[in-house]
């Protein structure tokens, strides 16, 4: 559900995008860049300490999904509008003759450090939250140490 949040977000954004330009030139595409920034955390702080969890821990049912579906189609649309809003800001403020330049080190940037996020994920679950990764069995379930990569997850992000 989050991919067709992110795919419906475009076609919104650039709904949107089009009447707060024309309306609010000046504010109104920097105010829905930081709408979609900080939307994200209230959608992580639902999905890992308020939504019900999986079956298996005795705290969810089946049709809890539909509350998980919801909220990663609604997450999708909030965060998905980040590239489009950029692209259009990068129009607006960056010089056309170095616009290709700039938006290049702009994915160089993003795409470098976001892939980094699984090796943070990672050293922060390992370092702050001590995660044991000798209580991982191959066909058990270990709560605890699911809950500490969730927390690194989370942090993370």
């Amino acid at each position: 559900m989050f991919g067709w949040g992110i795919a419906f977000s475009n076609l919104v954004t650039g709904l949107l995008l089009n009447f707060v330009s024309t309306r609010f030139p000046n504010h109104g595409p920097p105010t829905m860049a930081n709408f979609s920034v900080a939307v994200g955390l209230p959608f992580l702080v639902l999905f890992y300490f308020v939504f019900p969890k999986p079956p298996h821990l005795n705290a969810a049912t089946a049709s809890d999904m539909w509350v998980y579906s919801i909220g990663f189609l609604l997450f999708g649309l909030g965060c998905g509008m980040c590239g489009t809003i950029n692209k259009k800001v990068f129009s607006d403020v960056v010089p056309p003759a170095i616009y290709t330049y700039v938006f290049a080190i702009d994915q160089l940037i993003e795409n470098g450090l976001g892939n980094l996020a699984g090796v943070a994920v990672g050293y922060v679950t390992d370092r702050v939250f001590h995660y044991n990764k000798d209580a991982i069995q191959a066909d058990s379930c270990e709560p605890t140490e699911a809950h500490k990569l969730g927390l690194g997850m989370f942090w993370v992000c």
